[in-house]
């Protein structure tokens, strides 16, 4: 085991692990700042783990999905998305975004 100093956070560690190189790119710090510059809405937690727990379910994902929930705003801000390459097809990418969130969606609705 090691002893973490006391400003080292979880939300730190996630916030340097997350999202991975595989997923935006490499080298990852480069991608990162060119996609802030690009994109019209922060990613956030965006590619992260999900998991969702309540007293009658355990729920956990690590594909390209992840959620925010502010219990104080009550709010739930949701992402899901998938990487794209040369010869992806368009159709098909879409479609498995569409599973993706669907998928989310189930977890949370009896």
């Amino acid at each position: 085991s090691i002893k973490l100093r006391d400003k080292v956070t979880l939300k730190k560690i996630l916030q340097k692990i997350y999202p991975g190189g595989s997923i935006c790119g490499a080298p990852k710090k480069r991608v990162m700042l060119i996609l802030k510059k690009i994109e019209s809405r922060t990613r956030g937690f965006y590619c992260g783990s999900t998991i969702f727990f309540s007293k009658s379910k355990i729920e956990a994902s690590i594909n390209i999905r992840s959620s925010e929930i502010d219990f104080g705003a009550l709010t739930l801000s949701y992402q899901a998305g998938g990487g794209i390459t040369l010869l992806s097809d368009l159709v098909q990418e879409f479609e498995e975004m569409t599973y993706k969130h669907n998928s989310y969606i189930d977890i949370l609705t009896p």
